[in-house]
This record gives C-alpha cells, sequence and structure tokens, in this order.
C-alpha cells in the first residue's frame, strides 16, 4: 500500500513533456544567442565567460515560458531539452548519411523541430562538409535549405541540384590505374575491368541523384510544414496579446 502510494506521488510531481511549440521557440532562440552560448568569448577570464552564456540561457527560459501552457521552464531543464533535440537531430541525420544495405525500415525522417535543429547548426564546425570529394551531410544540411528556399522557382532549384551533383562525381571519382603488360589477354582484362567500373560509377551515380531528390522533397515537406507552424504560433500569440 505505501508503495502504491509513493509511485501515485511521483507520478503527480512529473513535469510535463515539452509540446512542439516550446520545442520550436528553444531552438529559435538558442539559434539567436548561438554566438554567446558556444562561440570563442574574449575576457579577463572563464567567470566572465560563465556569467555570459548562464544570463543567455536565461533568456531562453524566459523567451519558452512566455508560450508555454503548462509550466515554467527552468534553464537547467531548457540545457536539457535543447541536448535531447540536438542528439536525436544527429542521430537521424547519420542515419540518412549510412548507404543503404538493402532490406530493413527506412531510417525515420526528422521532425519539424529537428529540422530546425539541423539548420541552425548548418554553420557550425561539426556539421561542415569535407573540403574534398563530398560529405553526405552537408548534402542533407547544406545544398538542400540553401537551393531549394521558397524563394527559388522549381527550375533553379533542379538546376542547382544537378550541377552540385555533376560537380561531385567529378571531384569523388579518381581514375583508376591497372598493371600494364604486353601481352592481349592483359590488355582485355584491363579493359574488361575498366568497363566494369565505368558501369559500377553510373549505377552509384545514379542512386546518388535519387537520393538527393527524396532528400530534397522531403526538405520542402518539412520546410513547409515548419513554416506553417511558425504562422499558427504568430497568430496565436496575437489572439493572446488582444
Amino acid at each position: 500500500m505505501e508503495e502504491m502510494s509513493s509511485n501515485i506521488a511521483k507520478s503527480s510531481s512529473r513535469r510535463p513533456n515539452w509540446t512542439e511549440r516550446e520545442k520550436l521557440v528553444l531552438v529559435e532562440a538558442v539559434r539567436l544567442r548561438d554566438d554567446r552560448l558556444f562561440g570563442k568569448m574574449r575576457g579577463p577570464g572563464g567567470i566572465k565567460n560563465s556569467k555570459v552564456k548562464e544570463q543567455a540561457w536565461e533568456e531562453v527560459a524566459k523567451a519558452v515560458n512566455a508560450v508555454s501552457e503548462t509550466v515554467q521552464r527552468s534553464t537547467e531543464e531548457a540545457r536539457k531539452q535543447y541536448a535531447n533535440i540536438k542528439q536525436r537531430a544527429k542521430e537521424k541525420s547519420d542515419a540518412m548519411r549510412r548507404p543503404s544495405t538493402g532490406g530493413g525500415p527506412k531510417p525515420p525522417s526528422p521532425t519539424p523541430v529537428e529540422l530546425e535543429m539541423l539548420n541552425s547548426m548548418e554553420d557550425r564546425p561539426t556539421l561542415c562538409g569535407l573540403s574534398s570529394g563530398y560529405d553526405t551531410e552537408e548534402v542533407i544540411l547544406g545544398i538542400i535549405p540553401s537551393t531549394c528556399a521558397f524563394t527559388n522557382n522549381e527550375e533553379n532549384c533542379t538546376e542547382n541540384f544537378e550541377n552540385t551533383s555533376q560537380t561531385l562525381y567529378a571531384t569523388s571519382v579518381q581514375p583508376v590505374t591497372y598493371p600494364t603488360g604486353s601481352s592481349s589477354t592483359v590488355t582485355k582484362r584491363r579493359k574488361t575491368m575498366e568497363d566494369e567500373e565505368i558501369l559500377t560509377l553510373r549505377a552509384e551515380r545514379e542512386k546518388y541523384l535519387e537520393e538527393v531528390k527524396k532528400l530534397k522533397e522531403e526538405s520542402d515537406y518539412y520546410k513547409v510544414k515548419t513554416m506553417y507552424l511558425k504562422m499558427k504560433m504568430s497568430q496565436m500569440k496575437k489572439v493572446a496579446e488582444q
């Protein structure tokens, strides 16, 4: 009986889950204070920098509480929730970057909140692409948001994707050197290997272009959904102010 009472007490004191609106405001508030929270700060000591970051997190929590309909969130809760969203977004991004081995379920796509998180991390060094060849994460986080913005038309968006794909393909494919020989057997074998290599590269390129197309469609969908949620938030804010 005492154990049951203890469980009821614990469940009643549990904090309400974060709403999608709170999460969106959290990510946006952190993005606006990115330099103070994550940038390199110059100052006489670490204590001053720590105070600057703590003040920034207090502002983030205040922004979240301004739209919260349940409870008031503390700075510690804001920190933990942001870290959780960031981790889930990164995991989904990594899953989408891994080459498909056939079979198994399709990796889940980022939610609108997680997509906003990835977009806010776009310019950070941890998510930058490689200087040579290509990194799929750069394709997801860099190419899609910039070339598929709603201000561009569909023709320009398609052209940018094709140009980018051709550039990545050209930089990632290196010439293959095979051992030379004087006999016709070695020459035929080398020719066969070259033909097979070309066919393989063509198949990989087609697969890559198809993946880029799918990612573009998913990005456009979540971009629209994010804009819709922001519009609803703005409308609700206006109603609350009246």
